[in-house]
């Protein structure tokens, strides 16, 4: 949309967190629109003050407020269920699993008093480019743990239980089915 021209009445950016980025921020000036609405679960970090420069927020609800209230957000359960890796996925975990593990251990024995947890150091050395120690292990905690969060994402196994699933609680039903990412959606 950020690409995108026109004139419209209403422009409705949805996840708008995303929005304010250098690029696609590009999206607020380069639609004409006469009222906008934004709306976001996350609002971010970065760039807060340029988002509530374009749409001050004027409304929240936490999902406590509105769980169980049919006209905002329909009841839901939470089901957990073990899906097995096939041996090159599993592989492929481990080896992000050990990276992980021996960057949470170098940095257990540089953390410094000021970090309440290890993600907490990791999470701010990692955006750092000087060379040290701990700002090598912190990009590795970082990295290790994504890559190790998309391989569990893009398991296949879990359309076969996803599969199942849908089958046992009835195909004729309506389904939403959420995936992490957009390649493995496709």
């Amino acid at each position: 949309a950020y690409k995108a021209s026109g004139s419209y009445d209403l422009l409705i950016v949805d996840e708008c967190h995303r929005s304010v980025s250098e690029s696609f921020r590009a999206v607020y000036t380069n639609v004409q629109y006469k009222k906008l609405l934004c709306l976001t679960a996350t609002l971010p970090e970065k760039n807060r003050d340029v988002l509530e420069g374009i749409a001050p927020l004027v409304y929240t609800k936490s999902i406590s407020d509105v769980y169980g209230n049919e006209e905002i957000v329909s009841n839901y359960f939470v089901y957990n269920y073990v899906v097995d890796m096939d041996r090159v996925t599993a592989s492929k975990y481990k080896i992000f699993s050990d990276l992980f593990m021996e960057a949470t251990i170098k940095l257990s024995k540089l953390k410094t008093d000021e970090y309440k947890s290890i993600y907490d150091v990791a999470k701010h050395y990692s955006k750092s480019s000087e060379k040290s120690e701990i700002v090598r292990y912190s990009k590795q905690y970082w990295s290790a743990m994504s890559m190790r969060r998309r391989v569990l994402q893009n398991n296949l196994a879990k359309i076969k239980v996803a599969h199942d699933i849908v089958s046992s609680l009835g195909a004729h039903r309506k389904w939403i089915i959420v995936c992490g990412t957009i390649e493995y959606a496709k």
